[in-house]
């Protein structure tokens, strides 16, 4: 039986990567938080790698307030760079694998068209500059890597604090309206799919960086509309909002992906976000 390690597994994407894993029949190692490892302890990483000694490593946790960020960028660094360092050396010692989960944050958002795995990454914000540093990290510390670059995610695990689909029909459902960009453009993604799609992509030696997301495109607003609707909440409370209004870190306005490696690989795309999203709220009915 092949053994997986998950760091960051009580969030939103680490949960459903640790799931699909395990129903597929691997050992999997939840690495849930401090608790059970501290990813800044370059020893304490390598010993409960030393002790586990799995096949793959799957690097899903990080620091991800951007706003809290441009005010923090040390601990930034920390979290989601030495953290990245930390678990690519420990990596490197043992001879496992290791998938980092990276950011459309990479790019600045100017580009006209859909970004590949070959355009240049320029980050805007200290969010995105750390994920690229730990993307440079993996890339120069091994040879057996993926790094998979997504969108914004919605899923139904993970802290519901933070969830954005329960925070939008708790508000709604409070009779309190939401604000949501409308010049933020990407390609929105469900934890589930994307879980489903990193598997199968541990599953083959074609290493390198992926850009993997669901299909079609939409902003923040459109993509907050379809939650109200599918939930059958008021979407006359959904409000335009410029990114700049309400929040601190600056955002690239488009970060939509032209994934080239995934369908040179499996010869598909992923399903469109709608679907996706009507599956995730089918299965959020059970957990409201």
């Amino acid at each position: 039986m092949k053994k997986v390690m998950v760091t960051g597994a009580s969030g939103l994407l680490g949960g459903d990567i640790a799931d699909t894993f395990e129903t597929n029949g691997y050992q999997v190692r939840r690495l849930m938080g401090r608790r059970d490892v501290n990813l800044l302890s370059a020893q304490a990483v390598l010993d409960c790698v030393n002790e586990f000694k799995p096949d793959f490593v799957v690097h899903a946790a990080g620091y991800r307030d951007l706003d809290e960020l441009e005010r923090r960028e040390r601990e930034g660094f920390a979290a989601n760079t030495m953290s990245t360092r930390n678990i690519a050396q420990a990596c490197r010692q043992t001879g496992c694998m290791m998938m980092y989960i990276s950011s459309d944050t990479v790019f600045d958002g100017e580009k006209a068209t859909g970004y590949h795995e070959f355009d240049t990454p320029c980050p805007v914000n200290i969010y995105g500059k750390s994920k690229l540093a730990a993307e440079q990290v993996v890339s120069s510390s091994l040879d057996k890597y993926f790094i998979v670059r997504t969108a914004i995610l919605f899923g139904y695990k993970g802290h519901r604090e933070n969830n954005f689909i329960f925070h939008i029909m708790d508000e709604l459902k409070a009779g309190r309206s939401v604000c949501a960009s409308r010049n933020q453009v990407c390609n929105p993604t469900y934890t589930a799919d994307l879980a489903e799609a990193i598997m199968r992509l541990s599953e083959t030696k074609w290493y390198g960086i992926y850009h993997i997301t669901n299909s079609g495109i939409a902003s923040r607003y459109e993509l907050s509309l379809k939650v109200a609707e599918l939930a059958g909440l008021d979407t006359g409370l959904i409000r335009e909002a410029d990114s700049s209004d309400i929040k601190t870190a600056r955002r690239a306005k488009n970060t939509t992906f032209h994934s080239l490696a995934w369908p040179a690989v499996f010869d598909e795309e992923l399903p469109c976000w709608k679907d996706a999203l009507a599956r995730c709220m089918e299965a959020c009915k059970n957990m409201v």
